[in-house]
């Protein structure tokens, strides 16, 4: 089972509950509008993940954190709700 977790948002540490969603749906946390970094982690079975994402969050919409292990390697990316396309991008460590 593979969990994500939002570690920090703009350097501020969040409670690093499980976020399947991030501002919608049941477990979800509410940004200001402008450009946000994320600290995001995954954990699946004994691998763990972490990394660096950053998203313009545009008022009134809802955004999605999404990702998937693939052999070794992590990929995480945001989508906003309704669409599939990833949006914001992956920072360098």
């Amino acid at each position: 089972m593979q969990h994500l977790y939002i570690i920090e948002i703009d350097g501020a540490r969040t409670s690093g509950s499980v976020i399947p969603g991030l501002l919608a749906g049941p477990n979800s946390m509410t940004v200001a509008p402008g450009y946000h970094q994320f600290l995001v982690q995954c954990a699946s079975g004994a691998t763990t993940w972490t990394g660096k994402l950053w998203l313009n969050v545009e008022k009134g919409r809802s955004y999605y954190l999404h990702g998937i292990f693939k052999g070794l390697r992590f990929k995480a990316w945001f989508s906003e709700e309704g669409k599939e396309e990833p949006i914001g991008g992956e920072l360098a460590p």
